[in-house]
């Protein structure tokens, strides 16, 4: 940010300040069908400027956004707006994290050829997925971005990492008798592995067909269900937004340490992790938006609650340790090998309209735009169902896989068998 700004904030007299800067170069390819039409350079920065305020025995805050062509005069207006919304914030006392300086760079692949060549490694690679007669992406785009973020406060704190994170978004489609059925896919990766980026679509072109074939089933439906990795993934976030300092400041939780999640399990324990950094994680980092360094956490040992974790502000309320907001979640692996999947049937769920987990009113469920009845000789695709369970029993008959999938945020089972769902 303009020094001139930062000389402003200085002479405010206020109690603090931080300033968040993200920089993204992004080299960006627009596929209509497998014909490149558009290519697009993007080099940006958003900055966003918070100030703190002591007043009254409280602690006030107030932020405000800064572009490249802000003037001196509009930011001296935006800083006088920001002061005076910081008078009417009452927040109890708590001070900035302290003087502080690092630099990260990234651990990928992608940074010895740069975002432009990255975009068209990962477009090739996407193109080489095989698929059916029938079957085609409809459209394409690859956005490979190289992101600066940084923090910088009154308090000395100078911090910044920089990693990629190259998105696709594709529309795999199936063409039948006088008509098609298509879905949306979009996945993010932070290094390049041609294998994973080939079965990835693949999957996704697999998906489609059974779509256009899926059917209501004909009669209803009382078997095993197993939800995939990203399911899984919303699951462990609701558990785990309810072990956060500030849920815990609030007494607005259902847990405290040493509960047992898993009243009465009948499946495997839950062992689940918060994390700022696994390698191939989009979402990893070392510092939260504060600049409080990431120190990992185990919060589930064994389905008991071993501890809560949140950044610099809450911790300070209740003087606990300063674990960051970690980002990311790791769930350790099951028990449940892939071969015992043939032994008895089961309602494998592919794609969700969005499922629902409220801890609150301990449940569990949603609508199944896309499952799979495997009964040990034949998957046949079905649509038109929903389920829906206790989220307590859930947990308690829950088996993991013992493979691992890592995803956006998340590393863990890749996927999970449950007993006792009801499907409508």
């Amino acid at each position: 940010m303009k020094k001139e700004f930062i000389e402003a904030l200085e002479s405010a007299g206020l109690t603090g300040w931080l300033i968040n800067e993200i920089k993204k170069e992004s080299f960006q390819l627009f596929y209509v069908h497998e014909k490149l039409e558009t290519v697009r350079y993007v080099d940006t920065v958003d900055t966003k400027v918070t100030i703190y305020l002591r007043h009254d025995g409280s602690m006030g805050s107030a932020s405000f956004s800064v572009y490249s062509s802000t003037e001196y005069g509009v930011f001296a207006a935006l800083l006088e707006n920001a002061k005076r919304t910081a008078l009417s914030v009452n927040d109890q006392p708590y001070e900035l994290v302290a003087c502080e300086e690092a630099s990260y760079e990234p651990n990928s692949n992608f940074v010895s050829i740069g975002v432009k060549e990255a975009a068209a490694l990962v477009a090739k690679a996407v193109f080489k997925a095989k698929h059916k007669e029938g079957g085609a992406l409809n459209a394409t785009e690859v956005f490979a971005n190289k992101i600066v973020e940084s923090v910088l406060s009154s308090t000395g704190l100078d911090k910044k990492e920089s990693y990629y994170d190259v998105m696709v978004e594709t529309i795999p489609t199936w063409n039948g008798d006088g008509e098609s059925v298509e879905i949306y896919e979009a996945f993010h990766i932070n290094e390049f592995n041609e294998e994973e980026i080939v079965n990835e679509v693949e999957e996704k072109l697999r998906e489609v067909e059974q779509r256009y074939y899926a059917r209501k089933p004909a009669e209803s439906l009382n078997v095993p269900i197993l939800l995939r990795a990203p399911e899984l993934r919303s699951l462990f976030e609701s558990i785990c937004g309810l072990l956060t300092y500030s849920t815990l400041y609030r007494q607005s939780g259902l847990y405290k340490e040493g509960d047992a999640i898993q009243s009465s399990p009948e499946g495997d324990k839950i062992t689940l992790s918060a994390k700022g950094s696994i390698p191939g994680v989009i979402g990893s980092g070392y510092f939260d938006g504060d600049g409080s360094s990431y120190r990992d956490a185990v919060l589930i040992d064994d389905g008991i609650v071993k501890r809560f974790f949140g950044g610099n502000r809450y911790a300070q309320y209740l003087n606990l340790p300063n674990t960051g907001n970690l980002p990311l979640l790791e769930v350790s692996s099951g028990s449940l090998e892939e071969g015992q999947l043939q032994e008895k049937p089961y309602l494998e769920c592919i794609s969700f309209s969005g499922i629902q987990v409220d801890p609150f009113n301990d449940y569990i469920g949603g609508e199944v735009r896309l499952a799979v009845l495997h009964n040990g000789k034949e998957a046949t695709p079905v649509t038109g169902i929903s389920i829906s369970g206790s989220l307590k029993e859930t947990l308690n008959h829950i088996v993991f896989s013992s493979s691992m999938k890592k995803i956006s945020y998340y590393y863990g089972p890749t996927c999970a068998l449950i007993e006792g769902m009801k499907i409508l």
